[in-house]
């Protein structure tokens, strides 16, 4: 779009003396490229308090009809202006036809502040009062206040003692602080008294001589530290004197240990934990992962045995099978036909049961060149040989000890 220019702007004021419209007429020539606008256009007109930039002040969007470029409007149509607005500071009128911004901005000449006329006279000096609230200059307040004399101030040192009937001052000697000296407990410093303060603390008051700290600070006791090896003990609450006691000797008992006034506790054996155990405490054996845990019980708590076992499947000889209970299962050995017994025993209290697999390697050697296995079709008497170099399905590993519980 080719620019809009504003060739001419003309502000007539349409305010009278009494009841001022708040309106102003506007009158302006508007063309584009040279040639003047026709037609129906949007106007959005602005007033600012500066020439460019600064606060808006007032606005209003009029539908306007252009017959050879001139367009004529009445700004306060629709939002007045008032005389807040139109209040003797210089504005500027911003001009945007169907959205686009004219510039400059046109500044208002002065006809347009006769919109001020109505309130010139009573608002902007009187406060809006009315004329029988205005006095004459000429009034008099006789009666009310004294009259301006003509003696107003004092000559030499002589100070105003008061006024005359005649509004002149009445002067006198100045005699402030004469004759006046500071006593006991007050310092002066030229017409200043001051408590002469001693100690130490900040407040600028002075205390009553009867004033007391009971229930606040003990007193003063006339016993303040102890002799010989006596420690203080305590506070005498109606003396304030110190109260001593014989300092208690502390020793290191059975378990524990004193180094200078700390106690330890003596600990003894392996480990590295810095609490003391309880005396019915219990060490419950716990099997590496994998095995079952069995027990039997002995004729005390104490003598009671644990018992681990763990089946292992795989095709292994007699010696690896040896091997692996060490190296890969919990530091463990190839069980023993005695343990295998208690573990897959139903009377004993065994939390489960061993089910045994026929076939696998036990611990017993019957002979130099025989090894045990598990013969699960006999019964009990699952201990039949094999040649330990020979390949079995499996094998028992087994751990445990006397452990109490």
């Amino acid at each position: 779009m080719k620019r809009l220019v504003l060739a001419v702007a003309v502000f007539s004021s349409v305010a009278l003396a009494q009841n001022v419209p708040q309106q102003l007429a506007l009158t302006a020539r508007l063309s584009q490229a040279g040639q003047p606008l026709t037609g129906s256009h949007t106007l959005l007109l602005k007033l600012f308090d500066t020439p460019s930039a600064g606060s808006e002040l007032w606005s209003e969007s009029a539908l306007a009809s252009a017959e050879s470029g001139l367009v004529s409007l009445t700004l306060g149509a629709q939002t007045p202006l008032t005389p807040a607005i139109l209040d003797g500071r210089p504005l500027f009128v911003e001009v945007a036809v169907d959205g686009q911004v004219l510039s400059p901005r046109l500044p208002v000449v002065s006809v347009p502040y006769a919109v001020r006329a109505s309130i010139a006279a009573t608002s902007a000096t009187l406060g809006n009062l009315s004329p029988t609230d205005v006095a004459l200059a000429s009034h008099t307040h006789q009666g009310l206040y004294l009259p301006l004399g003509a003696q107003l101030a004092c000559t030499g040192t002589q100070k105003v003692t008061g006024l005359g009937a005649n509004g002149s001052v009445v002067c006198g000697p100045d005699d402030t602080g004469a004759g006046v000296t500071a006593g006991a407990g007050l310092t002066q410093s030229g017409t200043q008294l001051s408590v002469s303060f001693g100690g130490s603390g900040a407040a600028n008051t002075a205390a009553r001589s009867d004033h007391n700290h009971s229930g606040v600070y003990l007193p003063v006791g006339a016993q303040l530290s102890c002799t010989g090896t006596q420690k203080v003990s305590g506070l005498n609450a109606s003396t304030g004197s110190v109260v001593c006691s014989a300092e208690t000797a502390y020793t290191a008992g059975a378990g524990l240990a004193l180094s200078g006034t700390q106690f330890s506790v003596a600990f003894a054996g392996l480990g590295a934990a810095t609490t003391a155990a309880r005396s019915d405490h219990g060490h419950v054996y716990n099997c590496p992962a994998g095995y079952l845990r069995h027990w039997f019980p002995g004729p005390t708590p104490e003598g009671t045995h644990t018992l681990c076992t763990k089946a292992v499947a795989g095709n292994v000889t007699w010696p690896a099978a040896v091997r692996s209970c060490a190296l890969n299962h919990g530091s463990g050995r190839l069980c023993t036909i005695q343990e295998l017994t208690i573990a897959r025993s139903p009377t004993t209290p065994s939390s489960p049961q061993q089910v045994l697999n026929s076939g696998y390697w036990l611990g017993d050697r019957l002979a130099d060149d025989q090894a045990a296995i598990t013969n699960a079709t006999t019964g009990d008497n699952f201990d039949a040989s094999a040649d330990p170099l020979s390949t079995a399905s499996g094998y028992y590993c087994c751990t445990g000890g006397n452990f109490f519980r």
